[in-house]
């Protein structure tokens, strides 16, 4: 996961609430964000060997590689076909701890980053509407 944080062209941010003691904070979620200017071909494409360590290799060892790759695949289509050649921010996928889902814990973040560029939305139906 190391070479997809260090690109230039990629920013990784991450979301956290305060932990339960009011300490340490604990990490909700992350989000790889294509900057504008960015490939449109999806920059979380993986293969097992990718994953360099023991860490990187258990978070994703559960993980069916053709979907995967076959989703972000469908994602780029659509992409390209809705933003052409237009220089644009991309949220990929994002990584949330099940205890945060469905909660707007990294929304604002996000919003306030790409404020101020015009916003074009895809909904996930309007993707499997394509298929």
């Amino acid at each position: 996961m190391l070479p997809l944080i260090r690109r230039t062209d990629t920013l990784v941010t991450k979301a956290t609430v305060p932990g339960p003691d009011g300490d340490k904070p604990i990490v909700a979620g992350m989000a790889f964000w294509h900057l504008p200017g960015a490939a449109v071909d999806n920059l979380q494409k993986r293969k097992p060997a990718d994953e360099k360590i023991e860490e990187e290799r258990e978070a994703w060892e559960q993980v069916d590689w053709e979907k995967w790759n076959g989703m972000l695949e469908k994602y780029d289509v659509v992409r390209r076909q809705v933003m052409g050649e237009e220089p644009h921010w991309y949220l990929g996928p994002l990584w949330t701890h099940p205890d945060y889902q469905g909660q707007p814990v990294y929304a604002r973040y996000g919003w306030q980053r790409v404020g101020g560029t015009e916003t074009v939305m895809i909904r996930r139906s309007e993707v499997k509407a394509q298929q």
